[in-house]
């Protein structure tokens, strides 16, 4: 999961264009004519700044989300095509379900990106933008932790494969899920 997203980083896939050195407001009197012009516009370097990191951090963010939702869907189906018992079976099925889910979150957060890249909102907007992010995180981690908890409680109290099974693999998705969000919520804070 992480390899798919540092590989999606180096090949430049959802990354945030940075203008190189000596491009867009690098000289002083290139930044103070910004500056100038931007006050008329909202956009400023400074804007621009805080856009470009919010969305470098959120690009590399929901690309590891992403990945562990598609390693889940592929474990799963491995684990389809070798165990059979009752309790592997609804192990999978939490994968599949929890996978899928992931997996089309990340994507849209990854379009909807996209839209954002044009964005000429103020330094205050991507500032409140990423508290916002923040705070979604850590109500996710939340409830990633009692994602965790009813998983093992259904692991450990079920009486039947199944329901044990299902335990297991919430009890695992939520707390891969718990370990993201949490550290998604730390590097935006």
């Amino acid at each position: 999961m992480f390899l798919f997203a540092i590989c999606s980083l180096q090949l430049g896939v959802g990354a945030v264009p940075m203008p190189a050195a000596g491009e867009g407001a690098g000289s002083p009197a290139e930044a103070s004519n910004a500056t100038v012009s931007g006050a008329l516009t909202g956009d400023t370097p400074v804007a621009d700044v805080a856009r470009d990191d919010f969305l470098r951090e959120q690009s590399t963010l929901l690309f590891t989300r992403g990945g562990f939702g598609q390693a889940s869907l592929v474990l799963s189906g491995l684990g389809f095509l070798v165990f059979r018992s009752p309790f592997a079976r609804a192990v999978e099925l939490q994968m599949v379900a929890w996978g899928a889910v992931t997996a089309v979150l990340a994507a849209h957060g990854l379009l909807a990106e996209k839209k954002l890249q044009s964005s000429k909102a103020s330094a205050d907007h991507w500032q409140a933008e990423r508290r916002t992010a923040r705070r979604l995180y850590w109500i996710n981690a939340w409830l990633d932790a009692a994602y965790l908890v009813v998983g093992a409680l259904l692991w450990r109290q079920g009486r039947r494969g199944f329901l044990r099974g299902s335990g297991a693999g919430l009890a695992m998705q939520g707390g891969v899920l718990l370990l993201i969000d949490a550290v998604s919520g730390l590097l935006l804070g």
